[in-house]
């Protein structure tokens, strides 16, 4: 069932008294996202408003349920076209590069994820909000952060051997196979454990142990992160 504010943007979509309802109940927060990716004061007179609010316009069009919290999902929108803007102003280029072992799961002793997240993704992101991979590190963290964890907690239950990144790709398909389960995630937030296990056949022991890193991927599957996505494609590769 949809809540008011989903209500309210499906209502906008196509009805200009709508949308501009949801301009008046959501200007406060374009003006801070506006000025926390800027890093400068912004009010509704500045080429960032403008910028800001065509891009709250193309999350209010492109918006659907199982792209989660409305906010959440126009945050991301909002910062991605005010960050085209700053670079075709400022010429910036991206700074942040994770390497593909961050969420494969092809860790070596020296433990690359937590090097590549911690280390370097936590430094750079303080440094350059404007980049494109923190903005959805930046993004996906408050939705995980409904779960009880973060980001960085993905260090610690990513899976290391190849056996067991094969299991967890395997529930993570299941799960995206079945927009029910997905929507039982996000509801009771917490995985269908009986039903994986009973129905699939799929082992207990990976479903908890790795159950950040699960749903972590399946959030950002769902969701419009191309960026981190790009790091889960072993997801739909099948045996």
């Amino acid at each position: 069932m949809r809540n008011k504010m989903q209500l309210l943007v499906f209502e906008a979509k196509n009805n200009d008294a709508k949308f501009s309802e949801l301009v008046a109940q959501s200007s406060d927060f374009i003006l801070k996202i506006a000025g926390n990716t800027c890093r400068h004061y912004v009010d509704t007179s500045s080429d960032e408003w403008s910028i800001a609010l065509s891009a709250f316009h193309e999350a209010v069009m492109s918006y659907a349920e199982n792209k989660g919290n409305f906010y959440i999902f126009a945050q991301l929108v909002i910062k991605r076209r005010l960050t085209d803007f700053m670079r075709k102003q400022y010429r910036i280029r991206p700074e942040i590069s994770i390497p593909p072992e961050a969420f494969s799961g092809n860790a070596d002793e020296d433990d690359v994820m937590s090097q590549a997240l911690q280390s370097e993704v936590m430094q750079k992101v303080a440094v350059s909000p404007e980049n494109p991979i923190a903005l959805e590190i930046e993004v996906i963290s408050s939705t995980l952060s409904e779960y009880g964890f973060g980001f960085m907690d993905l260090t610690e239950c990513s899976p290391k051997a190849g056996k067991t990144k094969k299991a967890c790709a395997a529930v993570i398909r299941t799960m995206l196979s079945r927009e029910d389960l997905v929507t039982h995630l996000r509801q009771v937030k917490t995985l269908p454990i009986k039903v994986l296990e009973k129905e699939y056949g799929l082992h207990r022991k990976i479903l908890e142990r790795h159950r950040k890193y699960i749903i972590a991927a399946i959030e950002i599957l769902k969701g419009d992160y191309p960026y981190l996505a790009d790091y889960l494609k072993f997801v739909s590769q099948e045996d």
